[in-house]
């Protein structure tokens, strides 16, 4: 049994995808770089642009009025990075969780993602990497039990910077539908083992002020559920910030100097 079925209390936990990186993601698989780029750096792992900087600082902007008592990365130069840029200002604990990770596609580490789509298609595997089936055996009963270990109680909930293949293990294990969060955005999953209908409420969290503050360090965290389990709602492609509170409209963060 996978250690998120197996919880016995309500665990909340904050969820960063990684920035993007330099190499384009297009041609290459498993977040490392085809053999024509020179910007390789330790493990084969490439480190993140400018624009994946910038979304790590914007995470940052939410995560540290979240207060999370850790952050954990799977141990990649993207996922670390991301990690160390959202931790400057919080300074907590950082654990590196390899079992985390994203998928080992072995062989097919360098080759384009149409080729590799193309014998997935096929039935083959990778050779020398995981199946789909080991990688959520890993993520799930050996990366979940050690991030778990490090919450001492739902009042400490911790944070993990990770890859989309770690959502997706979540999603297939307690059927919640689809979704694929874009980078450096930020969720919150409350995990309810309690609850046999709706076992995880899933949000995404933006920053927000009111249109007639003129504070602009006066920002909050605001929350949107974007997924009830059991319905078969998906995940949506592009968040809608139509919340109000009484006569104060919020505007999302992209508007706001953070």
């Amino acid at each position: 049994m996978s250690s998120l079925l197996s919880l016995s209390e309500q665990k909340t936990v904050y969820l960063v995808r990684h920035g993007i990186t330099i190499y384009p993601t297009d041609v290459t698989v498993g977040g490392s770089l085809a053999p024509k780029f020179k910007e390789v750096q330790a493990g084969g792992y490439a480190p993140l642009c400018e624009d994946g900087r910038e979304q790590a600082r914007k995470a940052e902007a939410i995560i540290k009025r979240l207060k999370p008592s850790f952050i954990a990365h799977t141990g990649t130069t993207r996922t670390e990075h991301t990690a160390e840029i959202i931790n400057q200002y919080i300074k907590v604990p950082v654990y590196a969780i390899p079992d985390l990770r994203d998928q080992d596609w072995g062989d097919w580490t360098n080759i384009h993602k149409q080729v590799r789509e193309q014998l997935l298609a096929e039935g083959k595997n990778p050779p020398g990497g995981e199946t789909k089936e080991q990688l959520k055996h890993r993520i799930m009963n050996l990366g979940w039990p050690e991030f778990f270990s490090h919450c001492s109680s739902n009042q400490s909930p911790g944070l993990l910077v990770g890859h989309d293949t770690d959502f997706k293990a979540i999603k297939d294990e307690l059927g919640i539908g689809n979704f694929k969060p874009k980078n450096g955005e930020v969720l919150e999953l409350v995990f309810k083992p309690h609850n046999p209908v709706f076992p995880v409420d899933l949000s995404r969290m933006w920053l927000y002020k009111s249109t007639w503050s003129h504070d602009k360090g006066d920002l909050k965290v605001g929350g949107e559920v974007i997924m009830v389990p059991g319905t078969g709602k998906d995940y949506p492609e592009e968040p809608v910030y139509t919340e109000e509170s009484g006569n104060s409209k919020y505007n999302q963060v992209s508007e706001l100097s953070i």
